[in-house]
This record gives C-alpha cells, sequence and structure tokens, in this order.
C-alpha cells in the first residue's frame, strides 16, 4: 500500500512500504537490465544444462498422472524455491501436489537439499531456446513441436513447449529482446520486484502453506489469462500504442505494444467524450476481451481500415485505469502525446439528429465566410433552416462540454472532426463559428430567442438562456478555441477559464488544465490521484499562494457556504468540480482592493493545511440585507430585487448619509452596477437608473404603487424606449443581482455580497486580494469564509490608504486596523 504525505513539500511524492520485494531499480527506456545473479529457483522443461551435484532421492516418476503432466497442452510452470520452514509430507522424499489451478508444482520435505534441488533439475531440456527476431510481427511464438523429455530412468516424452505471449510492436527495445530470449531472466526481475514489458506476473502466493515462516512465491504463469488483459510497468517516457487491426466483421481486435515517446513510428490519438458507462460493449486487445463505452467502439468501427492496420492512442485502453500510480503517470505526458502524434480525430459520435444536415451547412458556410452579403443570405434562407437547427444539435453535444478534449485539441498539430462516417477538418469548424459571431445580429433577428408565454415582449433577462445565436457563436468549437492562452497565464486563470467544463472524475477539473499550460508555469505541480480530492484541491491553493503571493484563488470558493460540501472542503478552499452561477468580482471587473499588496498568510497545522491564517483590514460589520435573484430570473425579479434594495436604503438613509456625506442615491445606484454607470457623472447616472427600472415596474408590473419619487423619475423624458431599458438592466445589473445580496453595514457603508451573508458577518480587505471578503465568527477565534463583495468607496485601494494615514498619525481614533482571521 502507498502512501501519501499530505503535507507541503513541493509535490506529492509516495512513501512506500516494502512487503517482501524490493521496489524497481530506475532505468531509462533503452538501458538493458542485465541482472544475472543466481536465485534458487527450479524451471520445469526450460533449463538444459546438468551440474554434478551430491547425490539426491531419484524422482519417482510414475507419481505424477501422465494424463495430467504429459498429455495435455498447457502452459510452462516456473517454480520459484526459496530456503524455509518444509511443509509436513506423507512421503519424506519428495510429492506433488496440484493447485487451484489443476497445475502440478514440486515440494520437498527435506529443506537441506531445497538449494541442491534447486540447481539440478530433474527434468532436462533437450533442444535449444528458439531465436526471437529483432522485428515481431505476431502475437505469439509457438514451437513449431513439441520438445522431448528424458528423465533420469532414461525414458522419454512429450513436453509441452512453452508459449509466451508477445505485444505486438515494430521496434521492440533491446531489454525486451533479451528478455524473450532469455526467459531465465524474467525470473530475476521477479526477485528483484520488477516486471517485465513483455509478460505480466500475478500476486505471488506461498508454496508452504499457511504456516510458512519465508515468503516464496510458488509457481508462476508465462501467458496471463486470456479473460483479462494484463497492463505491464512502464518507465521513463515509455506509453502504449494501439493496432487497430483490418477487418470488415463487427467484433474489434486490437494488438497494444509498449513504445518510447523518445522513439515510435507514426499514430493517430483519439479526441473523444467516453459517454454512458452503461452503454457498453467489447473489443479484443491481445486476445483478451475488454469492455469499452460504445463511443469508443464507434470510433475504432470508423477507423478501421479492410487492409492495414492502424496504430491509435486512446486514453480508455492505452492508460490502466486500475493503476492510479500509472494514471498520475501518463496524465503529465499526455500533451506530449497529443503533440507528437501525427494527427488528433475529433469523435463527435455516431449519425444522428441529421447531423449530415449540419456538414453541409458547415462545408456551405466555409465558402461564403468572408463574403458578408452572401453569409446574410445564407442566414436569412428558408431553404437551410433546417441545417442550422441540425449544426444547433451538432454543437450541442457532450464532447464541446468535456474538459479533456480542450488540451487534446490545442496541443494537436492537425484535427480532423468525425460525425459518423463524414468527416471534416478541424479549420472548417472553427472558421464557421467565427463567421456565426460576426454575423450574431443577423442570427437573433432570424432565429429570435424563444418568448415566455409567447409574449415576445416578456423575454428573459438572463444570458444563461441558450437560444440559435448563442450557441452557434460561442458553444462548439469557438469554445474549446477560446481556451487557448498565452505564455504568461497562471494556473489560477486556466482554472477559471475551464471551469464550465465537465469532467467525470472531479480530480480532472485541476490534472486536465495542466496540459494547456506552458511547462515553467504548470512546473512543480504534480498530478497524484492516490491523494484524496480535499488533499489536491487543498494543494492547489497552498501552490497558487506560494507561487503568486495573491489570495484571489479564495475568491473563486463561491457556493453557499452555510451547507456543508461533499467533499468536506475547508470554506476557504474552491470545489473546482462545482460550476457557479456567478464569477469572483475580482477577475471579472479588474478591482484592486489592496493595490499592490503581497499575502500575508500562514497554515495553523502545516501537516493538514486545513486551517489558514491571513492578515486583513478590517471595515466593517453587517447590519442588515436584502433579497437576491436567482440565476434564470425574468426581468419581473430583478425589478422587485431593486424595489426591495431601495426600500433597505430608505430605512437607512440616516446612517448612510454619514458615509457617503448625503451622497446615498448616487452610492446606491454605484453598488448596483458595481461602479460601472454608462454616464459621465454620478447624478447623470443616478437619473438613468431609477428611469429605468420605474419606467419598467410601471410596464411589467403595473399592480404595484410607486411612490413620489419613482413616479418623477418614470415620467422624464430620456429618450430611452422599454426594451432599452431591458437591455441596459441585463448589461449593467444582471452580473450584481444575481446570487448576490444588497448589504448595509453598521456604519453605512453599502455594498453586495454572497446571498448566504448574515448580520454579524465582518467585511474586510485582505492583503494580496483583489476585492474585499466576507466572513463569520465560528468561536474559538476562528472564522469561515462567506466570498468576495463590493464595497462602495472600497474597492481600488482605499482601505491600505487609510491603515497608511492612521500608522502616521497613531493619536487618532482609527477608522480601519489590521487583524490576523484564522479561516476553517
Amino acid at each position: 500500500m502507498d502512501h501519501y504525505r499530505t503535507h507541503y513539500d513541493g509535490d506529492y511524492q509516495p512513501a512506500r512500504q516494502h512487503h517482501g520485494h524490493r521496489q524497481p531499480e530506475s532505468h531509462s527506456d533503452d538501458e538493458v537490465a542485465d541482472d544475472t545473479e543466481p536465485i534458487s529457483k527450479t524451471i520445469l522443461g526450460l533449463n538444459g544444462s546438468r551440474r554434478r551435484e551430491p547425490e539426491i532421492p531419484p524422482m519417482n516418476i510414475q507419481q505424477v498422472s501422465p494424463s495430467r503432466s504429459m498429455s495435455r497442452r498447457r502452459e510452462v510452470e516456473v517454480a520459484y524455491t526459496r530456503p524455509g520452514r518444509p511443509r509436513e509430507a506423507s512421503n519424506p522424499q519428495h510429492q506433488y501436489e496440484g493447485d487451484a489451478s489443476g497445475h502440478l508444482s514440486p515440494s520437498y520435505s527435506n529443506s537441506s537439499n531445497i538449494a541442491s534441488i534447486a540447481r539440478r533439475p530433474h527434468i532436462r531440456r533437450l533442444h535449444d531456446d528458439r531465436e526471437v527476431p529483432s522485428n515481431i510481427r505476431t502475437t505469439s511464438l509457438v514451437g513449431s513441436r513439441p520438445p522431448r523429455i528424458q528423465h533420469r530412468n532414461g525414458a522419454m516424452s512429450t513436453a509441452p513447449y512453452p508459449r509466451q505471449r508477445i505485444e505486438r510492436t515494430s521496434d521492440l527495445s533491446t531489454t525486451e529482446i533479451e528478455t524473450l530470449r532469455h526467459p531465465s531472466r524474467r525470473q530475476a526481475d521477479f526477485e528483484r520486484g520488477e516486471t517485465s514489458t513483455v509478460t505480466d506476473v500475478p500476486s505471488p502466493r506461498s508454496s508452504f502453506g499457511a504456516n510458512a515462516s519465508t515468503f516464496a512465491p510458488p509457481s508462476v504463469r508465462i501467458r496471463p489469462s486470456p479473460n483479462r488483459l494484463r497492463y505491464h510497468n512502464m518507465r521513463g517516457k515509455q506509453f502504449r500504442l494501439l493496432y487497430l487491426l483490418p477487418g470488415t466483421t463487427s467484433a474489434i481486435r486490437c494488438e497494444m505494444v509498449t513504445t518510447s515517446l523518445r522513439r515510435h513510428e507514426k499514430y493517430v490519438a483519439i479526441s473523444y467524450a467516453w459517454g454512458d458507462s452503461n452503454g457498453t460493449t467489447q473489443v479484443v486487445v491481445n486476445g483478451c476481451s475488454v469492455v469499452v463505452t460504445s463511443s469508443l467502439y464507434g470510433v475504432l468501427k470508423v477507423l478501421r481500415k479492410k487492409t492495414e492496420a492502424v496504430v491509435l492512442w486512446a486514453d480508455a485502453l492505452c492508460i490502466n485505469q486500475r493503476n492510479k500510480v500509472e494514471q498520475s503517470y501518463q496524465v503529465q505526458l499526455m500533451s506530449t502525446i497529443y503533440s507528437q502524434a501525427d494527427s488528433v480525430i475529433v469523435w463527435l459520435g455516431p449519425e444522428a439528429e441529421r447531423s449530415e444536415l449540419a456538414i453541409e451547412l458547415l462545408q456551405e458556410v466555409s465558402k461564403v465566410a468572408n463574403e458578408y452579403r452572401l453569409m446574410r443570405d445564407l442566414i436569412a434562407s428558408k431553404e437551410w433552416e433546417p441545417h442550422f437547427t441540425a449544426l444547433v444539435a451538432l454543437f450541442k453535444r457532450d464532447y464541446w462540454r468535456r474538459l479533456w478534449v480542450v488540451q487534446e485539441v490545442l496541443n494537436a498539430k492537425s484535427v480532423t472532426v468525425y460525425c459518423g462516417g463524414k468527416s471534416l477538418s478541424w479549420k472548417a469548424y472553427i472558421n464557421a463559428s467565427r463567421a456565426f459571431k460576426r454575423h450574431e445580429f443577423h442570427l437573433k433577428k432570424y432565429f429570435p430567442p424563444a418568448a415566455r408565454d409567447n409574449d415576445k415582449t416578456r423575454l428573459f433577462v438572463s444570458q444563461k438562456l441558450h437560444n440559435y445565436s448563442a450557441v452557434l457563436c460561442y458553444h462548439g468549437p469557438v469554445s474549446i478555441g477560446n481556451l487557448r492562452l498565452g505564455r504568461d497565464v497562471s494556473l489560477l486563470e486556466a482554472l477559471r477559464r475551464c471551469r464550465s467544463k465537465l469532467a467525470s472524475n472531479p480530480q480532472d477539473k485541476v490534472y486536465a488544465v495542466l496540459g494547456i499550460l506552458p511547462e515553467e508555469v504548470r512546473h512543480g505541480f504534480r498530478t497524484n490521484y492516490i491523494a484524496s480530492l480535499k488533499e489536491v484541491y487543498i494543494y492547489v491553493v497552498d501552490f497558487l499562494l506560494r507561487r503568486t503571493r495573491r489570495l484571489d484563488v479564495i475568491c473563486e470558493a463561491i457556493y453557499n457556504s452555510t451547507l456543508p460540501t461533499t467533499t468536506n472542503l475547508p470554506s476557504w478552499v474552491p470545489d473546482w468540480s462545482h460550476i457557479p452561477a456567478v464569477q469572483a468580482l475580482g477577475h471579472r471587473y479588474k478591482f484592486s482592493a489592496s493595490r499592490e499588496t503581497d499575502v500575508q498568510f500562514t497554515f495553523s497545522c502545516p501537516y493538514r493545511r486545513t486551517k489558514l491564517e491571513i492578515t486583513a483590514i478590517d471595515l466593517d460589520t453587517i447590519w442588515q440585507r436584502s433579497i437576491a435573484v436567482e440565476p434564470l430570473s425574468s426581468i419581473d425579479n430583478f425589478l422587485m430585487a431593486f424595489l426591495h434594495w431601495r426600500a433597505k436604503v430608505l430605512d437607512a438613509k440616516a446612517i448612510c448619509a454619514q458615509a457617503y456625506a448625503n451622497q446615498v442615491d448616487e452610492a446606491f445606484c454605484r453598488t448596483l452596477c458595481l461602479g460601472r454607470q454608462s454616464h459621465k457623472t454620478p447624478t447623470e447616472w443616478v437619473k438613468v437608473c431609477y428611469h429605468m427600472f420605474s419606467s419598467l415596474i410601471r410596464v411589467q408590473l403595473s399592480f404595484i404603487q410607486l411612490d413620489d419619487e419613482l413616479q418623477q423619475y418614470a415620467d422624464l423624458d430620456m429618450g430611452i424606449e422599454v426594451y432599452e431599458s431591458r437591455e441596459m438592466i441585463q448589461r449593467y445589473c444582471e452580473a450584481t443581482m444575481t446570487s448576490r445580496c444588497f448589504f448595509i453595514t453598521d456604519g453605512g457603508l453599502m455594498g453586495t455580497g454572497p446571498e448566504c451573508m448574515k448580520p454579524d458577518d465582518i467585511v474586510c480587505v485582505p492583503f494580496g486580494c483583489s476585492t474585499p471578503i466576507a466572513v463569520r465568527p465560528q468561536g474559538n477565534n476562528e472564522y469561515r469564509y462567506i466570498g468576495d463583495v463590493y464595497v462602495d468607496g472600497y474597492m481600488y485601494g482605499r482601505a491600505v490608504f487609510e491603515l497608511e494615514d492612521e500608522k502616521k498619525n497613531p493619536t487618532r481614533t482609527p477608522r480601519v486596523y489590521e487583524r490576523v482571521y484564522r479561516l476553517c
């Protein structure tokens, strides 16, 4: 069992416990393991040498049933024998017993003769070992005739010829060839705890029974079981390739080989969505039946040729999914595997939902993409309307939402997209998406968004409701192409951009992103599937805090902090498997509440890293809060929230007037749009803001009576139509009001924060953070992180300026002060 350290030491490193086997020594890919030290062993039918040894009791061959040992053609059994406590037997000399699989293994009662017996085999092989060619093109080696066995009494009998499973390869390494030529080296590798790249050794059992004092593995099969594919350990830059054998039947047959990234033949890498694990089928790999998803089976069937083999790489087969250590290492090589592939095949799935019409439209768009008039006419044509419907369905397939495919496409030399039997270049897909983006206005005009209750005047405000224009302009291939990052991008930026993508394993929300980052950025971050999800996500925060010296990563912990998560994460650790409805404020709007200060942090428990101590500037305490707008809400919800927020301001106008010098309305309207007002002066923005809300309330919520002030703003002639007011609310206020609530502090400060905020929560500005945050006292001098907040007037370094000013004038009563918060 592997035990991993959870404290920070640069990366996860295994600390293995040794149980009877030494760990394999590290070798390079091309290094030949030449260990020929003698070991105690008995080889039946493989060793042809004879040494002169002290006389030992002869073996009575008649004790072995000929029908069980000689007449059947079975795999060669290699029995390893070590000195140890002998097993009691009725025959004092020796006896044969059959194991659970029906094979016979020798055991001796005289332990003093074990070493002698191991050096002198009773059965002699009379013919030489077959030479293995340096270039193997077969799947197995079988002798042309069975060997003859000479017994001590001179009798001759037929013994089974050893059949060894050889992986198909075009260029075996020197180590593999020498292993095939000299089977005894495989035994020496087993003694050292190593496994061959050609054969696989099952878990050893004791030959001496339950009372054995010394471990001794018994007979070991050279040929693996045909019912289960055996994976072999790899070293260095090794990886596996799949030979898709030619055929025309429904049965898919493959051969798997192990090769090196430094020297390999041309291959094609497959990029596909795994699909539903319930829909599975079987393929044959190295003579073994393997269960694969229907998605992988479909692409293998399409790529298979009739007369020649196709060399492929598919992660589901070429990586041992049961071996977490191998997964961890192979995932780090995936960017190299896809970049060195001759081409990458994107598999969207079989033809469905009239996908052939979608391919026709893509081909047509690629011809007229740069012709403005022709492109407009194509969108407006009724003849092509079914084609657009089919293309929307194609762009909404699961493939485009998967996270792993991002690095698979971006690292490729060339990409070909398959949908059923039809293929098209990646360039045609991406050019069509960009052409649709340039003609987004025409798409909205001829394919209007779905209306609610068949009333096109009551449109949804939320941009999350996808229509034809949104899918064609922002989904599909462009959702992958836009994730191409520059050389100076950080891990946090990559995690943010890819957060909306899906992965079946929550750890892959981190590991799958590493492949699109430059080597110098991801240096030091190692994949480790043995670590728990909690350890991985905590390590991400630790890595970014030390690498960037910024605290912005904790602002990505956007979820309802009052409820425990399934991963039991600390409140300050983002759950990257969760796709939030909103984004962190500092990233989206480029705030700098702490200016250019570095984070001041420490872990109160360095080994577990579950509690984070940060230094922050304390601002104020929440006094009251208002309601929030749920995602995917209509315009009516935003209007109701506005009335509720304004009622809180009117109730606390006297307190707020002290904080904002009688400019309460200006501060409230700035808060509604996070300080991004469209008009030059705050006074003009107040008129526009109150007018668009009050005029829409009069139309949409006519049953609500407006107060005198709002009536006056609604009667103003601002030259803004009703639909323009709706669009302005969507542009300036949707991000502020969706999943965020309005609050007022004890000192009269106004702002917005997470919808789970409560009175008595504390608002502070941590050093190294772009925005203020809200924390909640938990007792024992510990606090729970609630989320990032907007505080009007404190988003661009005002708290830092006030702290520096108060340090220069210590006699004055401090307005703000430093404080250490222990986040749990």
